[in-house]
C-alpha cells in the first residue's frame, strides 16, 4: 500500500530481481506471502515473509523500517545484514555511494608485515616496508587493517603502517631548553648554600661562618712588609718600638739611666754608709787648709 509521493517498479525475482523496486517513499506499508526481497530507494533490500512493515521517510536522507509483523526480517545495508524483529525499527540512511549491498568475495587475509590485512572486492595491495600499500580498482571493494576499515575511490591508493614505523625521537631531543640535565632540579653545582666561596668580582659574599674559638687574622705591615699577627696592631699611643720587652714595673721606662749633664761622677768604692760621704769630703778640706 503505497502513500503520499511513493513511486516504484515492479520486478521479475525470476530474473534474480526483487519483487518491487521503490523509486522515492513518502509512506508506504508493505504485506509478503513468502520469502521476498523488496528495494529500497538508495539499493538497501528488505528481506522478509510477513507484515506489515512500515517505511516512511524520517528526513530528507534518513528512512525508517519499522516491523509491526509478527516475525523477524532482514535489511541488507552494503556489507552489513541487520536483524529487524517484532516492534523493532530501524534508520537507514540514503547515501550518494548508495546502500546497495557489495558483492565481493568472502575476503583475503594477508600477513607478512607485521600486521593483518583484510581486503575484500576489486583492489591490489602490496607489502612495503613496514606496512602494505593498497589501490583500489573500479568495483566495490573494503580493506580492514589495525582496527580501520578503508573504501578508496577509483585509482587511489593508501599507505597503511604499524606504529612501529614510527622513527624514535633523536637523543636529547626531549630536554631541549630544559638547561643542564645532568643535576636534579633545585640543585648547584656548590657542595651547599652556607659553605659557598666568594669568587673575585662575583659579587657573592661567603656567608661561611668562622670556627669557635677561632679569631679572625688581622694584616698589619712592619717595615713595608706584610704579616700576620694573632692581635691587633698597637694603638697610637705605644712608643711604636717593636721587639722591645717590658719590665715588670718599668711603666715603659728603659732599664738603664743614663746621667743628666753637669753632674759629678761618682766615686767608684762609695763610703760605707751611704749618706756620710759629704761630711768626710769636708774635713779631709780643713786639715789640707
Amino acid at each position: 500500500m503505497l502513500f503520499g509521493r511513493t513511486t516504484g517498479i515492479v520486478a521479475s525475482p525470476s530474473r534474480g530481481e526483487p519483487l518491487f523496486v521503490f523509486l522515492e517513499i513518502e509512506r508506504t506499508d508493505i504485506h509478503l506471502a513468502r520469502e521476498e526481497q523488496i528495494e529500497l530507494p538508495g539499493g538497501a533490500l528488505l528481506m522478509a515473509s510477513s507484515g506489515p512493515f512500515v517505511v516512511e521517510l524520517r528526513r530528507e536522507d534518513v528512512l525508517r523500517v519499522t516491523n509491526q509483523s509478527k516475525a523477524a526480517g532482514e535489511i541488507a545495508f552494503r556489507d552489513r545484514v541487520f536483524g529487524l524483529y517484532p516492534g523493532q525499527g530501524i534508520d537507514v540512511p540514503l547515501l550518494s555511494i548508495g546502500g546497495k549491498p557489495v558483492e565481493s568475495n568472502p575476503g583475503t587475509a594477508l600477513g607478512g608485515a607485521g600486521f593483518p590485512l583484510e581486503v575484500q572486492g576489486d583492489v591490489e595491495a602490496g607489502a612495503v616496508d613496514h606496512g602494505w600499500r593498497v589501490t583500489a580498482g573500479g568495483g566495490e571493494h573494503e580493506v580492514g587493517a589495525l582496527g580501520v576499515r578503508l573504501r578508496l575511490g577509483r585509482g587511489e591508493s593508501a599507505l597503511v603502517r604499524g606504529l612501529e614505523a614510527i622513527s624514535a625521537p633523536p637523543a636529547g631531543a626531549s630536554g631541549e631548553g630544559t638547561g643542564d640535565l645532568g643535576a636534579p632540579d633545585g640543585a648547584s653545582d656548590a657542595p651547599g648554600e652556607s659553605g659557598r666561596e666568594a669568587q673575585p668580582g662575583s659579587g657573592v659574599e661567603s656567608d661561611a661562618e668562622p670556627e669557635p674559638g677561632a679569631e679572625p687574622e688581622a694584616v698589619i705591615e712592619i717595615g713595608g712588609d706584610a704579616a700576620s699577627a694573632a692581635s691587633p696592631p698597637p694603638s697610637d699611643g705605644a712608643d711604636g718600638k717593636s721587639g722591645a720587652e717590658e719590665l715588670p714595673g718599668g711603666d715603659g721606662e728603659s732599664p738603664v739611666s743614663e746621667p743628666s749633664a753637669g753632674t759629678e761622677e761618682a766615686d767608684e768604692n762609695p763610703a760605707p754608709g751611704g749618706g756620710d760621704g759629704a761630711a768626710e769630703s769636708d774635713t779631709d778640706e780643713e786639715r789640707r787648709g
